[in-house]
């Protein structure tokens, strides 16, 4: 069986409404905007923290946040939980 171009188009319009329309044409924008958004935003960000992480400063206040919360963790453990210290494997 063989459907012309005319016919076609014809049985397209009669199953898809405006609102049909409008709700696919509403929905691949919005994936094609979250898109070009979330790659200008990665790319960004990726800019503004390699330029915050190449300071000697910046890098050194990340290990001291780091080796507190290690050591908050680790005093935590052993005093609430010394039998997942004794599980641990080295």
């Amino acid at each position: 069986m063989r459907i012309n171009q005319k016919d076609l188009k014809q049985i397209i319009l009669e199953e898809l409404t405006k609102a049909d329309v409008k709700k696919i044409a509403k929905e691949e924008s919005e994936k094609a905007a979250k898109k070009a958004l979330k790659d200008f935003l990665k790319d960004d960000l990726e800019k503004e923290i390699q330029k915050t992480l190449k300071g000697k400063a910046s890098r050194e206040e990340i290990v001291d946040i780091s080796k507190k919360v290690i050591k908050k963790l680790y005093r935590e453990l052993t005093f609430n939980y010394p039998h997942i210290i004794d599980r641990m494997n080295i």
